[in-house]
């Protein structure tokens, strides 16, 4: 049954760059004769043109039907409220893009009243069992990319049942919550960002899933959690970071909910709070460091500088990552120092050194020859602390593009933390590339600069 999940995920995805690259062609005086007049903006769409759209669609011609649904798609385009019963009919159209237009329409206007016609379009698909119905091996090609397009509008749906702002459809979002499939390729999937916009009900709901729930469900509550951007909100997210019983993933996602609306008055002081909260989560705790430095406020480098003696060394890590990422020149040097440092907790060295490779050109670059020293981090006892050495590689290969000597304890972790992007390279010039041919990639490349460490040449260095 994946396979067939695939084969009509892959024919959606075809359709969606058909859609994406849909022309877009200028309207009104000037327009080609024989190209379609489009309104400049959906707010202006008329319901002559909208039916007109549609009637072309069914003879074949599905540009126009594809543009106005492309402006409905990305959030900014409201159509005029009077097509209310328009986009209502189109959802009972046997054409399924048709039937996203109408689920795409509603969301758009954002009409209470048009609820009870998504629930009941909704409820008709019956996608708790729509994998069973309809994703056998006999439905493939034509019939097979309507029923991903129907699927598609079916999410479209419970999109737009956010939008209405009715708590009433908790309970049916609740009960999809189970459906699996219902995602996007990034982002939230369309039950939780309905939740999320249904106010503190929806959030509430987002947060009920405890600790124990299924990790998809708990990562999907909290992507979209993230998105609220709502300030009067801010208590129920406070709420929910207070509430030991929620799943902590959900916890720290609502601290980067709140961190986001840092304009607010109270979101600093609560950044604050929950930073120095003891019996709080380190997940938690860290998302409030690095949301308070994502805020940029004059308060914001005292209240990091004042964590890191911190007996929690993760703390100490966010606060210091968050210190370096608002004074590069100032905080990046006193990471690297920890980093060479073999007294320092074997932890705290290893994350900081980790962090080096997502830290950008611009800021690397300043300080490559204090970095470059971390090739020869050692542990304790004096031995390479290969983790280390290796972290340090990658970031000045991602900066510099140099690939410098690179001698470790066991050369094997090399092979282990390069070989899935020397991989992909290779996959990238080669798409036929065969496990055999991958692997002699990575065995060629990394023995290109890793070398085996010598005790007996290291002991007898001065």
């Amino acid at each position: 049954m994946n396979g067939q999940r695939m084969t009509l995920l892959a024919a959606c995805a075809l359709w969606v760059a058909g859609l994406a690259a849909a022309p877009v062609e200028a309207a009104g005086a000037g327009a080609e004769p024989n190209r379609p007049t489009r309104p400049r903006t959906v707010a202006r769409l008329t319901r002559g043109a909208l039916l007109q759209s549609v009637d072309k669609a069914k003879k074949g011609g599905r540009s126009e039907l594809q543009w106005i649904t492309k402006y409905l798609c990305d959030g900014r385009h409201a159509p005029p409220k009077e097509l209310l019963p328009e986009f209502r009919g189109f959802l009972k159209d046997e054409d399924p893009e048709v039937q996203m237009l109408g689920a795409q329409g509603l969301g758009a206007i954002k009409d209470p009243n048009s609820r009870a016609d998504l629930v009941e379009y909704i409820e008709s698909k019956d996608l708790h069992n729509w994998a069973d119905k309809h994703m056998p091996a006999k439905e493939q090609g034509n019939r097979g990319v309507l029923l991903v397009l129907e699927w598609q509008a079916a999410m479209q749906a419970i999109l737009a049942l956010g939008e209405t702002g009715d708590k009433s459809v908790i309970p049916l979002l609740e009960s999809l919550r189970s459906v699996k499939g219902l995602g996007f390729e990034s982002g939230p999937g369309p039950v939780e960002q309905a939740l999320a916009k249904l106010g503190p009900e929806g959030i509430h709901s987002l947060a009920s899933l405890g600790p124990d729930a299924d990790r998809d469900q708990i990562s999907q509550a909290g992507r979209a959690m993230r998105l609220i951007r709502d300030p009067g909100m801010i208590p129920t997210l406070i709420e929910t970071v207070k509430d030991a019983k929620v799943a902590e993933p959900i916890r720290a996602a609502a601290v980067d909910a709140i961190g986001d609306m840092n304009n607010v008055d109270e979101v600093l002081p609560f950044l604050m709070a929950t930073m120095r909260q003891a019996d709080y989560p380190q997940y938690v705790r860290s998302s409030a460091a690095l949301a308070l430095a994502r805020s940029r406020r004059p308060a914001a480098e005292k209240a990091l500088q004042d964590l890191l003696d911190q007996p929690n060394c993760d703390i100490r890590v966010e606060c210091l990552q968050g210190l370096a990422s608002l004074d590069p020149n100032r905080y990046l040097p006193v990471q690297l120092k920890i980093v060479l440092d073999k007294s320092a907790p074997v932890d705290e060295r290893e994350n900081l050194a980790h962090r080096l490779e997502y830290c950008s050109r611009e800021r690397i670059m300043p300080h490559v020859e204090l970095i470059r020293q971390g090739l020869q981090a050692v542990e304790s006892d004096g031995t390479p602390a290969d983790s280390i050495r290796i972290s340090v590689w990658r970031a000045l290969n991602k900066a510099t593009g140099e690939k410098p000597t690179l001698e470790l304890r066991d050369p094997r972790s090399a092979r282990l933390a390069l070989s899935d992007e020397i991989e992909q390279r290779v996959l990238a010039q080669n798409h036929q590339a065969g496990p055999s041919e991958m692997a002699a990639a990575v065995e060629r490349e990394v023995n290109a600069f890793v070398v085996q460490w010598q005790p007996e040449k290291a002991s007898a260095k001065p």
